[in-house]
């Protein structure tokens, strides 16, 4: 049995750490595998402040360090330094921190972020109280700011933490979804590490098929179907709730969906069917 747990607010809970342990004794390379992918799971969320010098990303990185657990700021070394390559931004989540208009520098760091892993870019006008003796120049700069580098684009006077709140709840948006990748991405390897075990088999998938991986599973999947989620019926309150949104999932699943849609759907179905079992006290379903 799996070490799994309900919190206080219903979700679901499994001790990954231990995993690696119990499969250590049948298969010592499946273990070093989901190892590192528990290691991956669990490690903080690293978040990178980068900018060009004397933007201030000291201090946006203190402004924004409170208030995110279970996360690494790392202050990145200065663009467009003469002399100095520029530095990697791979981070699941990059902030990128400006003073002025755009620059060249900044559009090629930003097109960097873009082009890279795909995580989260936050972009930060830095400074704001020095742009204008009124809301409506620092308003000003902020858009010609957005339109320049085609992002969002947050005013911040890091110094006193005017403006953090939005910041802060960008950063924590990007967190999330680096969770969630991180999540799909542990039960791909587990999945394959049951698949290429024999010995551990049995051990691995009794870790994927728990109420914690199929959570993980189903908050992935919803990526793929982000248009579905806004025709959902609402929220889940009670076991009728969770059976009622089971069946509609499984209803756009025997639709025309593509393969990858059509599994995510499935994996959402199979979500609130634990849901469902776990509210009304009755068994899952076999397979679900």
């Amino acid at each position: 049995m799996t070490n799994a747990s309900h919190s206080g607010n219903g979700a679901v809970t499994t001790d990954w750490s231990e995993l690696s342990g119990r499969v250590a004794p049948l298969d010592t390379d499946a273990a070093r595998a989901v190892g590192a992918a528990v290691e991956a799971f669990t490690a903080p969320v690293r978040i990178q402040i980068a900018g060009r010098g004397g933007v201030g990303r000291t201090t946006v990185a203190a402004a924004l360090r409170q208030g995110a657990p279970d996360t690494e700021f790392v202050e990145m070394p200065a663009f467009d330094v003469p002399g100095a390559d520029d530095p990697l931004l791979d981070a699941e989540v990059v902030v990128y921190v400006l003073v002025d208009p755009v620059r060249s520098a900044d559009r090629r760091a930003l097109g960097r972020v873009r082009g890279g892993k795909g995580g989260s870019l936050v972009v930060v006008l830095n400074k704001a109280d020095t742009i204008g003796a009124d809301d409506a120049a620092v308003d000003a700069r902020v858009a010609d700011c957005a339109r320049d580098c085609g992002e969002t684009v947050h005013p911040l006077v890091a110094t006193t933490g005017l403006g953090i709140e939005p910041i802060a709840t960008a950063v924590n948006e990007g967190i999330s979804r680096a969770r969630v990748t991180r999540g799909g991405t542990l039960i791909r390897e587990l999945r394959r590490q049951a698949v290429r075990s024999l010995p551990a088999r049995d051990v691995i998938e009794q870790y994927v098929g728990s109420d914690a991986a199929v959570t993980l599973e189903a908050a992935a999947a919803r990526g793929e179907v982000l248009e579905l989620l806004l025709q959902e019926p609402g929220d889940v309150r009670s076991a009728d709730d969770a059976l009622r949104n089971a069946q509609w999932w499984q209803n756009q699943a025997q639709q025309s969906l593509p393969g990858s849609r059509r599994h995510a759907a499935l994996t959402i179905h199979r979500e609130y069917v634990r849901q469902w079992a776990r509210l009304s006290g009755a068994a899952p379903p076999h397979g679900a």
